[in-house]
């Protein structure tokens, strides 16, 4: 049997307030992976440790951030999780 597999091509046009929603977000994301990246080249650094999945550290910090008001609660919470 054989598959098929189609695609579409999705343009969107985002207004004002989405458009600073959706950097916000993409902020938050960017700011997880570079702080996860950071925490764990630390680790690695100074104690030869290697970091694969969620620490206790990286929670602690993700929490500071989304009390801070730095970025928006949601989108941190988001982030997390995938």
């Amino acid at each position: 049997m054989r598959k098929i597999t189609r695609s579409y091509r999705i343009r969107a046009y985002p207004n004002g307030p989405q458009r600073r929603f959706r950097d916000r977000w993409f902020g938050a994301y960017r700011w997880l992976w570079n702080t996860a990246l950071e925490i764990r080249t630390e680790a690695y650094r100074h104690r030869g440790l290697t970091l694969t999945g969620p620490e206790e550290i990286l929670v602690q910090v993700l929490a500071e951030e989304a009390r801070s008001g730095r970025y928006n609660r949601a989108c941190v919470e988001q982030a997390t999780l995938h």
